[in-house]
């Protein structure tokens, strides 16, 4: 990824470590930051979809930081709003008797980007409003009928599309974003999990003046098992309190927080590890370098396993 990432540190929960989230996005899903580096420097709109806290709204931002609109405003927009409230915070309003002025979020992301949060919240008002600006790039604030400018480009951010192609002109909003981008369950690409998993705890050990920790094979599945309802929120919580708590210099499953630890891995985690193992045909030093682990401890798991031994 291109230098200029912002790596602008973000407080993601109270009392827990400053994270590099968007490091940590192209740890966790390297093929959509891929993608994304490939058309940051197109200004076409731009649809996110992913559930909170998997890191779609990073992924956003980084979509920003990749391109040339980096050194301009990244501006953020709840659409979760009363229509009064998304009116006036999103196209702004004019000095009058009754009102003074105020910059709207098009007219503060200037020649940068517009995050819209929760698409699929956004009321019939605002969504008439940003289809006019994503047709002729000219909106008009609260209180004139006079049209103004802006450039930002539109990165708009939802969990649910149908929601938002069920909603008024839903459809018809939804076909101005000809570039669509979909983040990933943390689940879905193990080998990302354990990827940023690693990241995050050899991140927490350092901050806290500690020699990163090897991951013992007994740890995977106890990690890919797991159903991380909380996303990279929770991983991170994870690695934080592994980093506190563990001791030598393996990660094992008692290292792991209760929540994870007191968990039985299932069969299918059992035969995710096989199938894992199978795939160096018996190279066992290769299986090992290839997962991280120790040989010893590698070669005690697929003895407990009843594997035929691998050769050295």
């Amino acid at each position: 990824m291109r230098e200029r990432v912002n790596s602008a540190r973000i407080r993601v929960f109270q009392d827990e470590p400053i994270l590099d989230l968007p490091s940590l996005v192209q740890v966790a899903f390297p093929a959509l930051c891929r993608c994304l580096s490939d058309v940051a420097a197109d200004g076409r709109p731009a649809l996110m979809v992913g559930q909170a806290g998997t890191g779609v709204l990073q992924a956003a931002q980084l979509l920003h930081d990749l391109g040339p609109r980096a050194g301009a405003p990244c501006v953020r927009f709840q659409a979760n709003q009363p229509v009064d409230l998304v009116m006036e915070e999103l196209f702004g309003c004019v000095s009058t008797v009754f009102t003074a002025h105020g910059k709207g979020a098009l007219e503060r992301a200037a020649e940068g980007s517009l995050l819209v949060v929760e698409l699929e919240e956004l009321p019939l008002a605002g969504r008439l409003g940003l289809l006019r600006f994503l047709d002729t790039g000219c909106y008009s604030p609260i209180g004139t009928d006079r049209e103004r400018q802006s450039h930002a480009r539109i990165v708009a951010i939802t969990r649910d599309v149908e929601q938002v192609a069920g909603g008024p002109l839903g459809e018809q909003l939804l076909q101005r974003f000809t570039l669509s981008f979909t983040v990933p369950l943390l689940g879905q690409h193990p080998e990302h999990l354990l990827n940023a998993a690693r990241f995050l705890l050899s991140e927490a050990r350092a901050r806290l003046g500690l020699r990163t920790l090897e991951f013992g094979i007994d740890v995977v599945p106890y990690l890919t098992n797991h159903p991380w309802v909380g996303h990279l929120g929770e991983l991170a919580r994870a690695m934080q309190y592994c980093a506190q708590f563990a001791k030598g210099r393996v990660l094992r499953p008692q290292d792991l927080p209760p929540s994870i630890s007191l968990a039985s891995v299932s069969d299918e985690g059992e035969r995710s590890f096989k199938e894992q193992v199978a795939r160096f045909e018996g190279e066992l030093i290769d299986a090992a370098r290839k997962l991280r682990m120790p040989l010893r401890t590698l070669a005690h798991k697929i003895k407990s396993y009843g594997l035929k031994k691998a050769a050295v």
